[in-house]
């Protein structure tokens, strides 16, 4: 095992998933509550998913408290156009700690019990070990060609199914149950290099996967036809949920904001109204979806922006472009491109002079299924 004891677990899950909150007035406090709208419903949904989920649920949770709590350093914290969302998420922050309160000594006594199964798994191998050796000496052979028993060979099966995370739920023992939220360094090399991240992907820095209904662009084109035929951009924000199945982002809705477009650049207005529908739906923001009446398909330096935004909201957000006389493609950051961004001031359209901002996004993957679409501006 990692750690000692569950204490000691649950104490370096906050070290390796946790950071502190980096606040910068750069940029916009409605983007921080934002993040904060994110982490509290995907809180909910983890929460949801029961004891498999539970780690998860947690570092959301600490995730979101710390957030929340370290808004108040941003320089509009106090304004008042602010306050409601300052009361709202002071309500959650208490909430948030309650439920960690909650989860915490359980996460402890499953880490503990993982030692203690990891112990006599110990225990009893070192038992079926000698009495091998006895037979052995017996029949005068050492072991090889020897046929194994039931009993044998179920603990055998039992260790590679370990190993490969697939252990059935009825004689899944602790240890299994809780892989994924520590691999031991003794797994696998792969355990080993990933560290904690193991639970999440077995890679450090892979994205969760975000799974697309195949109707998204399709019916998207149709709401933003008009515009389109008058040389107009149109955009439309990507929602949904973690799906209690697969664990994966799931994009649910597409909601159309009342906004202002021209033949290059689109912003919404009104964005009250999409925070209620989110809420009504509890909701994430996954990322947005935008055309390109007249040019190719790229992100713009306002797209850029733009998304930046998105990605500080939630790390694997995403941007699709519609760009009727070239294709369609879906984009993300690279990490070079969020820390460029992060240290850009500049407003509206300029050169960054540096290659390599995004690229076409690896987590994307379409399903067959159809999203809701919610038209705001007929309102």
């Amino acid at each position: 095992m990692r750690f000692k004891s569950g204490e000691d677990f649950v104490r370096n899950l906050a070290i390796e998933y946790c950071p502190e909150p980096n606040i910068s007035n750069t940029i916009r406090l409605e983007t921080y509550y934002k993040k904060a709208h994110n982490l509290f419903h995907e809180s909910l949904d983890l929460v949801k998913m029961g004891e498999a989920k539970a780690p998860h649920a947690y570092i959301a949770l600490m995730r979101l408290s710390q957030l929340i709590a370290a808004l108040q350093n941003h320089s509009s914290y106090n304004m008042k156009e602010h306050a409601k969302e300052k009361q709202l998420n002071t309500r959650r922050l208490k909430n948030a700690i309650l439920k960690m309160e909650e989860l915490k000594p359980q996460l402890i006594a499953a880490y503990n019990k993982e030692i203690e199964d990891e112990k006599a798994k110990g225990k009893s191998g070192e038992g079926l070990g000698d009495e091998k050796a006895k037979e052995d000496e017996q029949i005068g052979g050492k072991g090889e060609g020897v046929i194994k028993n039931d009993s044998e060979a179920k603990s055998e099966g039992e260790t590679k199914s370990e190993m490969n995370h697939s252990a059935t739920k009825d004689d899944q023992p602790a240890k299994e149950r809780w892989n994924n939220l520590l691999l031991s360094p003794s797994t696998t090399n792969v355990a080993e290099e990933n560290g904690l991240d193991g639970m999440f992907n077995g890679s450090q820095g892979q994205l969760d996967t975000i799974e697309l209904p195949d109707n998204v662009a399709k019916e998207f084109v149709k709401f933003a036809e008009k515009n389109t035929k008058q040389d107009v951009e149109t955009c439309g924000i990507l929602t949904g949920k973690r799906d209690t199945t697969s664990g994966n982002y799931r994009v649910t809705h597409v909601i159309i904001p009342k906004q202002n477009g021209s033949s290059n650049t689109v912003h919404t207005v009104n964005e009250e109204e999409l925070i209620d529908v989110q809420e009504k739906y509890q909701l994430i923001t996954l990322g947005w979806i935008h055309t390109h009446p007249s040019q190719t398909c790229f992100l713009s330096s306002v797209d850029l922006h733009c998304q930046l935004s998105y990605q500080i909201m939630l790390p694997n957000a995403i941007a699709i472009v519609y760009a009727p006389k070239d294709k369609t493609l879906t984009f993300t950051l690279t990490k070079n491109g969020l820390d460029v961004l992060s240290n850009c001031d500049c407003q509206g359209f300029h050169r960054h002079n540096v290659e390599g901002l995004y690229e076409e996004a690896k987590h994307v993957t379409s399903i067959k299924a159809k999203a809701k679409f919610i038209d705001l501006r007929k309102k």
